[in-house]
C-alpha cells in the first residue's frame, strides 16, 4: 500500500496515517493492485484481508484515529473469482493410461492394479498408500474404504 500511495498520491510512508487511508483509498488501492500490478483476484482478496486485520488491530489500538479506517475497510466486500472448469483426462488418455504396463512382471500387474483403484475410487495417492487388507470387501458388493484427509 505504500507503493501506492507514493506513487499515485505523493502520500510517503513517513506522512501515512489513518486520515490518508480513510475514504476511498483502500478501494483505489484493490483497483490499483488488479490493474497496474497485475495482480489476480486472490492476491487482491488476500491484501484486502491483511488490511482488515490491521483495521481490527489499530481499531483496538487507538480507536478513535481508526475509526474511518476501519469502517472503510470492513465496508469493502472480497471480490469473487471465476470458477476454473476441472482438467481431467478424456476416456482414450485414461484407457492409454491404464494399458501402460503390461501385466508381464509382477512390478507391472502390481502397477496396473494400482492405477485400475485410483481410477475406479478417485482415491488420492495417500489414501491408497493407506489402504489396509482389512479395508477390502469382496463378500457382496467389492468395495474398499478409503481413510481420507483428515481421517474422514
Amino acid at each position: 500500500m505504500f507503493e501506492f500511495l507514493a506513487s499515485e498520491k505523493q502520500i510517503y510512508p513517513e506522512k501515512v496515517d489513518f486520515k490518508n487511508l480513510e475514504g476511498t483509498i483502500t478501494g483505489e488501492f484493490l483497483a490499483w493492485l488488479e490493474e497496474k500490478r497485475g495482480c489476480s483476484i486472490s492476491s487482491r482478496n488476500q491484501r484486502l484481508s491483511a488490511l482488515s486485520s490491521f483495521a481490527t488491530y489499530a481499531i483496538n489500538k487507538c480507536p478513535s484515529s481508526a475509526l474511518g479506517f476501519y469502517t472503510d475497510v470492513s465496508a469493502i466486500p472480497q471480490k469473487k473469482k471465476p470458477k476454473r472448469t476441472p482438467v481431467y483426462l478424456t476416456r482414450k488418455e485414461v484407457s492409454v493410461l491404464l494399458k501402460l504396463p503390461d501385466g508381464s512382471t509382477k512390478a507391472s500387474a502390481r502397477d496396473r492394479v494400482l492405477l485400475s483403484v485410483l481410477y475406479a475410487s478417485g482415491a488420492r495417492a495417500q489414501e491408497l498408500c493407506d489402504i489396509t487388507v482389512g479395508d477390502i470387501r469382496f463378500d457382496g458388493k467389492t468395495s474398499i474404504k478409503l481413510v481420507g484427509k483428515g481421517n474422514k
